[in-house]
């Protein structure tokens, strides 16, 4: 679609060349989390398959936060006490989870466009869960 490219066009200050490279990548490296048989489905419907993505998804590991930073990027905080210590999901499923998490800062109403030109600022919380 246009809003798709559009991103790309967005994320290089309009370079076309520079544009077209990331789009290639970005299909590389989501066929290489998600496989072909999922890579090109919308991306919320991505997470509806796989069991143990669903379970990444509930425990709460990533939140994109309501409010921006003073410059309009969107702040995406990662808490690594929500994954139980499970290192079997933590790397393939939190690899697609944090992608979707991305993908859904990108193509927020409020905060898409900013974010496909200045990015998003990530916070990772490394203590205890908040109560």
């Amino acid at each position: 679609s246009v809003q798709f490219r559009l991103m790309f066009l967005r994320a290089t200050s309009y370079d076309s060349q520079a544009a077209a490279t990331r789009m290639i990548k970005y299909w590389e490296r989501k066929v290489d989390l998600f496989g072909t048989d999922r890579a090109f489905r919308p991306i919320i419907m991505v997470l509806d398959v796989d069991p143990e993505d669903q379970e990444a998804f509930a425990n709460g590991g990533f939140r994109l936060l309501p409010q921006p930073d003073e410059t309009g990027r969107a702040i995406l905080f990662c808490c690594p006490v929500y994954w139980d210590g499970r290192p079997e999901y933590v790397a393939r499923s939190m690899g697609r989870l944090l992608w979707c998490m991305v993908h859904a800062a990108v193509e927020h109403p409020e905060l898409g466009e900013n974010v496909q030109k200045k990015g998003l600022v990530c916070l990772v919380g490394n203590g205890s869960a908040p109560s």
